[in-house]
């Protein structure tokens, strides 16, 4: 079974998965990371997935001089 899902499947897919990565980094002034955003995106035969991660510092836990 598992040689003809490998056959059957290899007919119904004829498009290679394009997959893409992004990252951006902002910082303060003083070379610390302010934010960071990484993104990954899947796409294949028109249709894709995107996931997003968000990190920001957080004004709060910041010790002031």
């Amino acid at each position: 079974m598992d040689d003809e899902f490998k056959k059957e499947i290899d007919k119904a897919v004829d498009q290679d998965a394009q997959t893409s990565e992004y990252l951006s980094v902002t910082c303060f002034e003083d070379g610390w990371p302010s934010s960071v955003l990484k993104q990954n995106k899947s796409v294949m035969a028109g249709r894709g997935k995107l996931k997003q991660k968000l990190i920001e510092a957080c004004r709060f836990a910041q010790r002031e001089k």
